[in-house]
């Protein structure tokens, strides 16, 4: 199945997917206390290789 965007709502989907949830999360992640370094190790790779991402399909 295939999703027929425009370029720029395919943008800031990707932008959202790949950047700004993994910060939304390590912020919530800060709030709440989490006391798992997992938790943190999985959120900034997932951080970083959204940053790749982003940067080679923009």
């Amino acid at each position: 199945m295939e999703l027929n965007l425009n370029q720029e709502m395919k943008q800031m989907l990707s932008a959202l997917l790949l950047v700004l949830l993994p910060l939304i999360v390590l912020g919530l992640g800060a709030i709440f206390g989490v006391k798992n370094a997992g938790y943190y190790i999985l959120t900034m790779i997932w951080l970083g290789v959204g940053f790749i991402f982003f940067s080679a399909v923009d």
